[in-house]
């Protein structure tokens, strides 16, 4: 049976107590409907830039149904969230590269906007979106250092990335990689305060070359299905 008949059938009987959010916009409702749809019933997941345990969280509305995976968070104190908040889950106080070694975390005046890029932490500034209001070593992976580490060598189901200008370095390592998330959701459009910003077109492209279609847009984030899923 097809993806598109599977999702047809979960809508016809779907059940109307509802499911709590803990996204943005609700991208952890979508990320829960297409795994199950896949035929994921508790989808392991890497949260890269995860933030908080449960505020404005892709993955926590799956930790509470029973759901375990890898949060990636390199604000000390908000990793420490994670230890404390998270506790069946990995936690790790890294950034992910294109390299391993040493960086500098950024943390920005608005902590969602934090980065370990020099150039995005200036942007901000300047465009006056946020202040860096301290510079700290980080220790930097990759995202095969992640799998081979904490996974046996096989990717986990989803892969939520949220990392401030570094969706594209980050997905491009998957093309060099043997295995792959089923499901990706990245952030796909530039912070610009309160204004919509520039859509990340390149990544979507990106995706597309790769493999994967998009799902669900939500216009802050972009949701990815790998097509051999769609069959």
């Amino acid at each position: 049976m097809s993806l598109i008949k599977k999702i047809g059938l979960r809508l016809a009987g779907e059940s109307a107590t509802g499911i709590k959010s803990y996204s943005q916009s609700g991208e952890d409702c979508i990320l829960w409907f297409l795994s199950q749809a896949a035929g994921f019933n508790k989808p392991s997941y890497i949260d890269i830039g995860a933030f908080d345990p449960f505020h404005i969280n892709n993955t926590a509305m799956m930790y509470e149904r029973g759901c375990r995976g890898i949060n990636i968070e390199p604000n000390q104190i908000r990793y420490n969230a994670f230890v404390r908040q998270r506790k069946e889950d990995i936690n790790l106080n890294v950034a992910v590269a294109d390299h391993s070694g040493t960086g500098t975390f950024f943390e920005m005046s608005q902590p969602t906007l934090s980065t370990i890029l020099e150039e995005e932490a200036l942007r901000l500034e300047s465009g006056g979106a946020a202040r860096i209001k301290s510079r700290t070593p980080i220790t930097l992976v990759t995202m095969q250092d992640i799998i081979d580490q904490h996974c046996g060598g096989k990717f986990p189901e989803i892969l939520c990335i949220d990392t401030e200008g570094l969706e594209d370095l980050i997905l491009g390592q998957l093309a060099q990689m043997k295995s792959h998330p089923a499901i990706v959701c990245a952030e796909s459009v530039e912070y610009a305060g309160d204004k919509f910003g520039r859509k990340k077109t390149e990544l979507i492209d990106l995706m597309r070359k790769m493999d994967y279609s998009v799902y669900a847009d939500t216009f802050i984030n972009t949701i990815f299905l790998k097509n051999q899923y769609w069959k």
